[in-house]
């Protein structure tokens, strides 16, 4: 599942994550309440559980 969220951010970012990035901080790392929405929306594309705005 990490894998699949590292490759997401990372394609939403434009840039590479890896695990030693701040995994947690997707704002941080770059991202804005826009990419947010696809960031959120790729990985239940791919059948992993539904993650919220919240849970971010």
């Amino acid at each position: 599942m990490a894998g699949v969220v590292l490759e997401v951010w990372g394609a939403c970012l434009r840039r590479e994550v890896t695990s030693e990035d701040n995994f947690f901080e997707f704002f941080e790392l770059g991202g804005d309440s826009l990419l947010v929405v696809h960031a959120l929306g790729a990985p239940r594309e791919r059948g992993l559980p539904r993650v919220t705005v919240r849970d971010l």
